[in-house]
């Protein structure tokens, strides 16, 4: 009996052990993921899609919207009580630039409520590709979701760097783990 309770705890031992090194390295690449730099050079782009939750995201797009003449821009998650002349007053931009070419989702709350939006927007307008801009540790999980709403599109990440603690890239950590999952469930 001592024996297979030695057996036991030893196995026991090595899964454990085994499960805290993959999840160790795992957080280890999600943190190379989620800590990129954010790319030298303005993307190509007719559209582009801006995850709300931090406040250079939409200067980051606008900034992108501006570089391609013609290109339009989904503001994703927009608080329903924030006006589109206070959005234009926040950025510095000027009121014509939203009015022509920037279009407010302000039904999403979640990255699944932003990827539906996001799906629904890109079918309207005939987009075969967007470039995504958010957080550079939401990026993984964005990419995952909303590749997922839209698969006939191509979603191009433009991450933006954002200051976040470690409790908050451990928590995003553990939803891209089960934004994986569910991915791999077919959920």
């Amino acid at each position: 009996m001592t024996r297979n309770r030695s057996v036991f705890s030893r196995l026991v031992g090595t899964i454990l052990f085994v499960a805290l090194v993959a999840w160790l390295s795992g957080f280890l690449y999600f943190l190379s993921r989620a800590l990129v730099d954010e790319p030298a050079a303005m993307p190509d782009a007719r559209a582009v899609v801006v995850l709300t939750g931090g406040a250079r995201r939409i200067d980051v797009g606008l900034a992108i919207l501006k570089a391609n003449p013609g290109a339009r821009l989904l503001i994703s998650g927009v608080n329903p009580a924030v006006l589109r002349a206070e959005l234009s007053a926040i950025s510095g931009e000027e009121a014509p630039l939203y009015e022509c070419c920037v279009d407010l989702d302000r039904t999403s709350t979640d990255t699944l409520g932003n990827a539906r939006e996001t799906a629904l927007w890109a079918r309207k307008n005939g987009f075969d590709r967007v470039v995504l801009v958010t957080a550079a540790y939401h990026m993984p999980r964005s990419l995952i979701v909303l590749r997922r709403a839209m698969p006939e599109v191509r979603v191009e990440a433009y991450p933006v760097q954002a200051a976040v603690s470690t409790t908050y890239l451990l928590k995003e950590y553990h939803k891209y783990l089960f934004t994986l999952a569910s991915d791999a469930a077919g959920i």
